[in-house]
């Protein structure tokens, strides 16, 4: 079954270097499909890949230039990249990875103009209840073109766009199954690669929980969960001027980490190894420094001249101050730790968080 990517999968890894990628192109091997690329997501990833590169782009060169004024003799060359030819480079890795040539990219209809404006009037899915969206549209209508001339009259669509396309229970939003159906096409919706990989999971009796833990066990786990959160610095301390709705110092250090096993699945790969993807659930301890507004008030007594009486009187002024003050506090968030692991024969050849959520 032929698979197409929206454009928010391709972002999160540009380069699809990730195991869940890897899976994919070993799914595709395995039944022989491909990866099918509508002209609006090409386009898009096109555009997006040049302002996330424009971004660091930027980023680089201030850093360089503030480099080179701190050095006594500059000796630092200029860096020499151009955003147009990087994308060109892109697009080129972009089709080599998925094994297509650029004139099987599947284009879009000038016929679907109509129907664009048609559901955006009457707020039809994948248009929202604004009637916004026209991309989904748009992409909504090539998948069912591609539908229609593949060979059996089917497709894996993936898109993380859920509130254009899917119901709460995560499967493709009734209406638009309906119009697959009555097409006579099988639209098979997945919100993101993990859930498409979870589906075509395989089944072991040997792979048990008790067995996954014996050969990653949870002390190895929880120091890859302070590793992360020390990469996650940035959104942590975010996270917890929030929660305490005040101003952070900065420092912060993570104490604990305790979670544990929630459940797992298993993908048999064509070169005899086992992608196990693992969902971890615990709690973290981590300490933090914020700054608070300490407000003091009071009389204090100061010494005043008096002409009159030619002596020093000692008088009551009244003071009300505001200074800044710092304390240390631990907090506790939740966190979701999704483990990707490589086994071959017992052994783990990989293993790495491949993603998380904090609650």
């Amino acid at each position: 079954m032929d698979i197409a990517l929206d454009t928010n999968i391709y972002f999160s890894d540009f380069f699809m270097k990730s195991k869940r990628f890897e899976v994919v192109f070993d799914y595709l091997k395995k039944t022989n499909s491909k990866i099918i690329v509508p002209q609006i997501v090409y386009q898009e990833i096109a555009t997006v890949y040049e302002r996330e590169f424009a971004n660091k782009l930027d980023k680089f060169n201030k850093s360089f230039h503030d480099l080179g004024n701190m050095l006594v003799d500059n000796t630092l060359g200029k860096t020499d990249l151009e955003i147009k030819d990087e994308v060109k480079k892109y697009l080129v890795h972009f089709l080599k990875k998925l094994n297509i040539k650029e004139t099987e990219v599947i284009p879009y209809r000038d016929e679907y103009l109509r129907d664009i404006v048609k559901r955006a009037l009457k707020r039809e899915k994948p248009c929202t209840e604004k009637g916004e969206e026209f991309r989904d549209v748009l992409i909504w209508l090539t998948i069912l073109d591609i539908a229609r001339i593949s060979k059996n009259k089917e497709l894996i669509f993936i898109s993380n766009n859920i509130h254009q396309f899917a119901s709460e229970d995560g499967t493709l939003f009734p209406s638009l199954r309906k119009e697959a159906e009555n097409a006579n096409l099988n639209i098979k919706y997945y919100k993101s690669l993990d859930k498409f990989i979870e589906d075509h999971a395989s089944k072991f009796t040997y792979i048990t929980k008790e067995w996954l833990m014996s050969i990653l066990n949870i002390e190895t786990v929880n120091k890859y969960v302070i590793a992360l959160m020390d990469t996650e610095s940035k959104k942590l301390l975010e996270r917890a001027e929030t929660m305490e709705e005040k101003s952070s110092t900065g420092y912060y250090n993570p104490i604990n980490s305790s979670v544990e096993l929630d459940s797992f699945y298993v993908y048999e790969k064509t070169d005899g190894t086992f992608y196990i993807e693992a969902d971890y659930y615990g709690e973290i301890e981590i300490e933090f420094e914020f700054e608070y507004e300490e407000a003091k008030s009071g009389y204090k007594y100061e010494p005043k001249y008096n002409p009159l009486r030619n002596n020093i009187d000692i008088e009551p002024v009244y003071y009300n101050t505001k200074e800044w003050k710092s304390k240390t506090k631990c907090l506790y968030p939740t966190v979701n730790v999704k483990f990707g692991i490589t086994v071959k024969e017992n052994d783990i050849q990989d293993a790495g968080i491949v993603d998380w959520y904090f609650a």
